[in-house]
């Protein structure tokens, strides 16, 4: 009886090795199964959720502002500790930003990034900004040269300045 006993262990031992083995093999040989195509509107729906879980990351001269924290491991001096932020123009100040800095939502209202870089004119600084007690004025080079794509944009947490005037030289 005992003998019997092992007998079909090892009989049921070796089929359930048997049929493990052989599931591995015909995984090996397994055929893709083509997926069905989804409909243009689950399309639209996935991309929907998409832009709506990321905003565009926001820019300004190119570059996602500096972290306002001191890091002393980057070596990036903190935004707050930056003077020459659009943000902290004093009244009737006047300089030059990047054409990065500056949106155009679509209404055509210009937004200027707080954290724009002002300097002197230059081939990277293009957009002339005054600030007066009305608010932020812009003047661009009449030539041309720049130009921009006027789309809805999501700010995201930045708090953009709106621009009271646009002027071109």
């Amino acid at each position: 009886m005992k003998l019997f006993r092992i007998f079909a262990v090892c009989t049921l031992s070796l089929l359930c090795c048997g049929c493990i083995l052989h599931s591995m093999i015909m995984a090996q040989d397994a055929v893709p199964v083509a997926q069905p195509k989804k409909k243009d509107d689950d399309k639209k729906k996935d991309d929907d959720k998409k832009k709506g879980d990321d905003p565009p990351p926001v820019k300004a001269g190119g570059e996602t502002p500096p972290p306002a924290v001191a890091d002393t491991s980057s070596g990036v001096l903190p935004i707050n500790f930056v003077k020459n932020r659009v943000e902290n123009m004093k009244l009737n100040a006047e300089g030059y930003v990047t054409a990065e800095s500056m949106r155009v939502d679509g209404n055509r209202k210009c937004w200027i990034h707080p954290y724009a870089l002002v300097g002197t004119k230059s081939t990277e600084r293009v957009v002339h900004v005054r600030k007066t007690s009305t608010g932020y004025h812009v003047t661009l080079d009449a030539s041309g040269t720049h130009e921009w794509d006027a789309a809805d944009f999501d700010p995201g947490p930045t708090k953009w300045l709106g621009v009271q005037s646009v002027s071109s030289k």
